[in-house]
């Protein structure tokens, strides 16, 4: 019995490190990715909403601004810059919509606010979770983008007829050959109808081929291979409901070993007090990795500030949202190490204060369990402590000293 006390003592104290490693680790990342709320929250507090449009119509023209060279079978650009089979409309995007122009950008942040984005990603996100959580069948979302399509239509109509009410007309060595583009006319013809060209441009936009469909669901939605969302991610539910029974089995598990420790223990004192020599270095080693990530993540951000490119607007948004959730994780991180030092400080306490009424009784226990390794032939306990002295030994009776006999002479 002695034996198989000693070996359940030396497993649990060696895996129970390990397992308060990974039970911090998961947990931590669970409490933050188990869910949507983190996520949410990072988005928004991020400021991501406000810039995403502004930051992809930069992109946008950055890309109309500094074209890739045309590769084997592609059309050569001419001497400004664009392809000779297409009609130079200057810095326009899309539709032919000068995107660099400030009014029609602010036109179009205009018609996708920060708090529509915010919605309909909260709302992809929700049913996201809701299927992996196993809560439904099917990945179920709609994103309606039919409001920001007519607010953009309503916007470029007002802006084209305020512009070209404004022009001057044009003399008539300056009539244009063609129908005049509003966003690059400098002037209009005698007599012409601006409510009908800004009537045009609404009706462009609203029925054109942009938004063509404005209603995305999880069905509509393709990847690459022609998969919908839910084909491509239909290993993710499992996954996701596994890590969330794995962190109950290392919870159960720690509590096991923990409980081990204590018990298979010479004394339940001493078990208290090699638990609280476990979780001290645990807690010290989460507690410096926590710091050491978020000096980390200030470096890196740093470093992201100072680089150069394209798309860096683009990746400052996306590191600011890895930062804040990276920081979520440190927090639980950090509170764990924190919660094993003070139980760690709590066992040195418990050892200290909680000693027996009856010293002897606790002598008792030691020498019964000294007595069953003696009887199995094993050496003594590893945990016996040197500072309690061993029970003296039974005095071994003194023989009878022989009496004397007196002889008469």
């Amino acid at each position: 019995m002695h034996i198989l006390k000693k070996i359940t003592l030396v497993l649990a104290a060696t895996l129970l490190p390990l397992v308060l490693l990974s039970f911090g680790l998961t947990w931590s990342l669970h409490q933050v990715f188990g869910g949507p709320g983190h996520i949410e929250s990072a988005l928004t507090n991020s400021g991501v909403y406000n810039t995403i449009v502004g930051n992809a119509l930069d992109q946008a023209q950055s890309k109309q601004d500094n074209p890739q060279q045309p590769g084997p079978g592609q059309p050569q650009n001419n001497q400004q810059g664009q392809p000779s089979d297409q009609n130079n409309g200057g810095d326009k995007g899309g539709n032919n919509i000068p995107i660099n122009d400030p009014q029609i950008k602010a036109i179009i942040e205009q018609a996708v606010p920060p708090q529509y984005l915010q919605t309909q990603v909260n709302q992809v996100l929700n049913s996201v979770y809701t299927w992996m959580q196993g809560k439904q069948p099917n990945l179920t979302f709609s994103v309606d983008l039919s409001g920001p399509k007519q607010a953009l239509a309503d916007g470029l109509a007002t802006y084209t007829q305020q512009k070209l009410a404004s022009l001057p007309v044009c003399p008539a060595n300056q009539l244009p050959n063609s129908d005049v583009d509003p966003f690059s006319a400098t002037c209009v013809p005698q007599g012409f109808d601006v409510a009908n060209a800004a009537s045009k441009i609404r009706n462009n936009v609203s029925g054109g081929d942009f938004l063509k469909d404005p209603v995305f669901t999880a069905d509509s939605y393709k990847v690459g291979d022609g998969q919908t969302l839910q084909q491509k991610l239909q290993k993710v539910p499992g996954i996701y409901q596994k890590i969330g029974l794995g962190i109950y089995v290392l919870g159960g598990l720690l509590l096991l070993l923990s409980a081990a420790v204590v018990l298979c223990s010479a004394t339940w004192r001493y078990g208290v007090r090699k638990l609280a020599n476990i979780f001290l270095p645990i807690g010290i080693t989460l507690t410096v990795f926590a710091i050491a990530i978020s000096v980390g993540l200030q470096r890196a951000s740093d470093v992201l500030a100072k680089g150069a490119g394209d798309n860096k607007a683009v990746q400052q948004s996306v590191f600011s949202v890895a930062k804040i959730l990276a920081n979520d994780v440190r927090t639980y991180w950090l509170g764990f190490g924190i919660t094993l030092l003070v139980l760690s400080a709590a066992g040195y306490t418990i050892f200290c204060l909680a000693k027996p009424k009856h010293p002897n009784g606790e002598k008792d226990q030691l020498a019964t369990a000294k007595a069953e390794k003696d009887k199995e032939g094993s050496e003594a306990p590893e945990d016996e402590p040197s500072d309690i002295p061993k029970p003296d030994a039974a005095q071994k009776p003194h023989a009878p000293k022989p009496k004397s006999k007196k002889i008469d002479i």
